[in-house]
């Protein structure tokens, strides 16, 4: 059985252990688990075939993640935060990547010059 066959047929399993309100949550695209992102910046992966918590993580910026999404492949995991943050990591143990911050928008028809 695949993880989101079983995922349906068991979706009435609670977790134990949610340290934070849960802001997001994904699936991994090709293995049995997913993450949870809770309001402080935590991040706990859940393994979905013995419903045990695998492994927890604690972001650097206790900013709540508001969105979480895996490259096609699941080497890659983007979290989206409150302030428009978005980060990169790598799968696993959320090495570090890249972040891609918000912009001042600038209204090209009528654009402001500062003085």
């Amino acid at each position: 059985m695949d993880a989101t066959a079983h995922v349906a047929t068991d979706m009435l399993w609670s977790m134990q252990g949610i340290v934070h309100s849960t802001t997001a949550i994904v699936t991994h695209p090709t293995k049995p688990f997913f993450i949870v992102a809770g309001q402080g910046g935590v991040l706990q992966t859940w393994d979905l075939l013995t419903h045990a918590l695998m492994q927890t993580h604690q972001l650097a910026s206790p900013t709540p993640i508001t969105c979480m999404a895996f490259s096609h492949d699941g080497t890659i995991l983007a979290l989206g935060s409150a302030l428009g943050v978005v980060r990169l990591c790598r799968e696993g143990n959320c090495e570090h990547i890249a972040d891609f911050r918000p912009v001042k928008q600038v209204d090209v028809m009528n654009p402001t010059v500062d003085k």
